[in-house]
């Protein structure tokens, strides 16, 4: 079932569609960009992981190293509770 097309009345009765639009269009685009954030997050946390297992060296930094076990500790301690 389709929604007729919205037909103003008055010109405030438009900008009011318009700004009850917007907003929802904005509600939309935060929640997508906290997916996207959240699923870039989760994939450096796999990379690092993924570094922190391998058998040869495949850190640049000492301090991406101490990173990557305080990552490993933290996922540790969750699971342990």
């Amino acid at each position: 079932m389709t929604e007729r097309p919205y037909k103003a009345r008055s010109l405030s009765g438009a900008q009011a569609k318009v700004r009850h639009l917007q907003k929802m269009l904005n509600a939309e685009s935060t929640a997508r960009t906290l997916v996207i954030a959240e699923r870039n997050r989760f994939r450096h946390e796999r990379n690092v992981l993924a570094k922190l297992a391998c058998d040869r060296p495949m850190f640049y930094s000492p301090l991406h190293v101490v990173e990557a076990k305080k990552l490993r500790d933290q996922i540790i301690e969750e699971l342990s509770l």
